[in-house]
């Protein structure tokens, strides 16, 4: 059994404690003192934004503000063809605003998402730099701040054209004048 004792002087109209001393079987212990560390002061950004990296997404403060996010929720990405739209665009959610609880993937401490393999290789197609676009269900769009290059089968098709003559049918054999022609890629 060990015998512990405490002894310091505390000032009551201060309200400090001063000359602190540990014993432990009789025998001094050397003390240490710990204080709260100080608080950082967190900036918030002028926008939110969700940047996709090679193995995971990170999020600005602002979109960890907007999005209420915090260590160890779930997140996940759906790609949702909005009316009007011909291609779906990528939603993020967390998993409760999905219906889907224990899905997707948790954020860490420093505010990243695990993200790799194919799920990765998807959104890049929409890029690297998204802002959000909150909806009414606790989703948040992500669209794309980034000059997406044409796909290799976009290059493909323009090559295949620069290097091959244009063919024009017309209504008659006999007709080979052409006045004006616009051609848009």
């Amino acid at each position: 059994m060990l015998k512990v004792s405490v002894n310091f002087n505390f000032d009551s109209e201060t309200e400090t404690v001063s000359d602190l001393q540990c014993f432990v079987n009789g025998v001094e212990k050397k003390k240490t003192t710990t204080r709260k560390a100080p608080k950082k002061e967190i900036v918030l950004e002028d926008e939110a934004l969700v940047i996709r990296e090679e193995n995971k997404l990170t999020f600005n403060n602002k979109a960890i503000a907007d999005m209420g996010l915090s260590p160890e929720d779930r997140v996940a990405i759906k790609y949702i063809k909005f009316k009007g739209n011909k291609k779906v665009t990528p939603v993020i959610g967390t998993d409760l605003a999905f219906d889907n609880e224990g899905t997707g993937n948790k954020v860490t401490k420093s505010f990243t998402v695990a993200y790799r393999g194919n799920a990765n290789k998807v959104l890049a197609e929409y890029g690297t730099t998204f802002s959000i676009e909150a909806l009414e269900d606790g989703t948040w769009k992500l669209v794309s701040k980034d000059e997406m290059p044409a796909t290799e089968e976009y290059e493909a098709i323009v090559e295949d054209i620069k290097e091959d003559e244009i063919t024009v049918f017309t209504e008659d054999d006999q007709d080979t004048t052409i006045n004006e022609m616009t051609f848009v890629l």
